[in-house]
């Protein structure tokens, strides 16, 4: 816990510090206050991940490559003027905290302290997230890396942020703090906007936001695969949906102490981080093409300009990598695979694994059955699907089934209640659920477009509420918090009582490797990754489905003829 909490504090500085850099060169924003610190945080953290992945593209992310990005960073602290401006921002954010709103604080943080040191068991994470972040470190770029296992042809900008921050000098194996010190980020961001202080003048309307931001941040919390899953993998499955939704809140949301154009391009630029996080969030590219199409319009070239430099600079190095490692610059799509490398996954295999994708996302099954499962009818596959459903997960889709059957009535006046912009990020947020519920209907996949829909439907309705007075809205929302207080902490007694470990009073127990080779086929290709070894190394015949290019794993694999 010590060495998870001692990271958390360096890469938040590390981090705060580039973002603010980028903020002042890139989007020439001079004042820090205007942006809440773990925005900051967020974007620092993307630039140091983009970084590390054109470097990746050519070496691996040495020791010493990471050292010369990060300890120049640190030294601005020796300047105390940089000093005072980072605790002045900091502060910032906290300046309107309740006694409710840290207490709920120190329970999260606790609750994701004890989920981040425990063993990482999830399996995504054992069977290819942890290998893809591995290689920034060991290999840098593979050509047909993913001739060896189609899962690990995903390219995310999370795997090589992760990989930047892990220093394993004090263990044999990576320890990821990362992924728990972005969930403090976004924890605290959640509960600075649900707020609940009787002292702030702004009146009903504050407070209602408040509401919207508390249901959120229990919901991440409620809800397995959001906050407790990423504090304990190296998923990137709500990273993802924090930058869908923060793209819509700079996008729709009300921006008291920011231009605009600065609340335009930060929407946009967080729709370009989700993407390069995770292919999957394509159709948050709308935003963007929509801040594009005004920008031209209104002869708004710098903006405009900007935005299309950071679709250039964010995505690049993804597509670039996504054709080294897969041959197709859109994996798993095949679509712009116009040229053939002697390392490009076959076309079958690739159809193949979106199939399995898809299928998979619906329920369970197995690989061998993918075809099968694919081409079933929704009449077949949604009984199923339902089924498998966590409760909390149920219960979204259903409140959003019952605002349709609200809405219809009073579509009209619905609309009307909406600004243009508004109503544009209602048409966005539709067609992210479409494209989610089509191509792979995991809730875990379509947070980011299922709540700002929620939102949408019921935000019109909900202003009646003000007729309960601010002084009932405090209560409840006070109130509300430290119910769930209370729950957090059992439930981190919980974590404490069954899989604490003394041990995790230091270090976060962290993966296991030697749990990862296990015989089989599988086995044997982690164990050839891990080892690093520059000679072929040997493998049996029956797991070569594929044929290494030259003499050893830096040259690179290509299917099996």
């Amino acid at each position: 816990m010590i060495f998870e909490l001692v990271s958390w504090i360096l890469i938040s500085l590390i981090c705060l510090i580039w973002g603010n850099m980028i903020l002042k060169l890139f989007f020439g924003n001079n004042k820090a206050a205007a942006i809440d610190f773990p925005i900051v945080c967020f974007i620092g953290m993307t630039l140091l991940g983009t970084i590390s992945f054109y470097i990746s593209l050519f070496i691996p992310l040495y020791f010493g490559v990471k050292l010369a990005l990060q300890i120049p960073a640190l030294m601005i602290l020796f300047k105390s003027a940089n000093r005072r401006e980072l605790v002045s921002q900091i502060k910032k954010t906290f300046i309107n905290f309740s006694v409710s709103d840290y207490i709920i604080l120190v329970a999260i943080l606790l609750m994701i302290l004890f989920i981040s040191t425990s063993k990482v068991i999830h399996p995504d994470t054992l069977n290819y997230h942890v290998f893809s972040t591995q290689i920034f470190d060991k290999y840098g770029t593979i050509p047909g890396f993913a001739n060896l296992k189609p899962e690990f042809g995903f390219q995310s900008i999370w795997f090589s942020a992760l990989a930047f921050f892990d220093f394993p000098v004090f263990q044999a194996g990576p320890l990821f703090t990362l992924n728990g010190c972005v969930m403090i980020w976004v924890s605290i961001y959640l509960i600075s906007k649900a707020i609940a202080n009787k002292n702030i003048k702004s009146g009903s309307t504050l407070l209602i936001s408040g509401i919207w931001y508390l249901i959120l941040i229990l919901f991440c919390i409620l809800s397995w695969t959001q906050i407790r899953l990423t504090a304990s993998s190296l998923s990137p499955d709500f990273i993802v949906a924090a930058s869908v939704l923060l793209s819509f809140y700079f996008f729709a949301g009300r921006q008291d102490l920011m231009a605009k154009e600065n609340s335009d391009l930060l929407a946009s630029l967080f729709s370009i981080i989700a993407i390069s996080i995770k292919l999957s969030a394509a159709p948050i590219i709308l935003i963007p093409f929509i801040i594009i199409v005004n920008g031209i319009t209104r002869k708004r070239w710098l903006l405009t300009g900007r935005i299309i430099l950071s679709f250039f600079l964010l995505l690049m190095p993804i597509i670039i990598r996504n054709i080294f490692t897969t041959g197709y610059p859109f994996y798993p799509s095949v679509f712009g695979a116009f040229y053939s490398y002697d390392w490009k996954m076959e076309l079958s295999q690739v159809l193949k694994f979106q199939y399995y994708i898809t299928s998979y996302a619906r329920y369970p099954i197995l690989r061998i059955n993918t075809i099968t499962e694919y081409n079933q009818s929704i009449m077949k596959w949604f009984p199923l699907w339902w089924k498998h459903l966590y409760m909390i997960d149920k219960t979204v889709i259903l409140i959003i089934a019952f605002g349709v059957l609200v809405d219809v009535p009073l579509f009209r006046n619905w609309i009307r209640s909406y600004s243009k912009r508004k109503f544009a990020a209602l048409i966005v947020a539709i067609t992210g659920v479409l494209f989610w519920f089509v191509e792979a209907p995991d809730p875990r996949f379509g947070t980011g477009f299922l709540l700002p829909l929620i939102y949408f439907q019921y935000a019109p309705l909900i202003k009646n509420i003000r007729s309960l007075g601010d002084n009932n809205l405090y209560n409840i929302v006070n109130r509300i918090k430290y119910i769930s207080t209370f729950l957090i902490i059992i439930y981190t007694g919980y974590r404490a009582v069954y899989f604490f470990r003394s041990r995790q009073l230091l270090f976060p127990e962290g993966i296991d490797y030697t749990t990862l080779i296990k015989p089989g086929c599988d086995g044997q290709i982690k164990k050839m990754i891990i080892e690093n070894t520059d000679s072929i190394p040997q493998i049996p015949d029956s797991c070569r489905n594929f044929l290494f290019r030259r003499t050893g794993i830096r040259q690179g694999f290509k299917p099996a003829l």
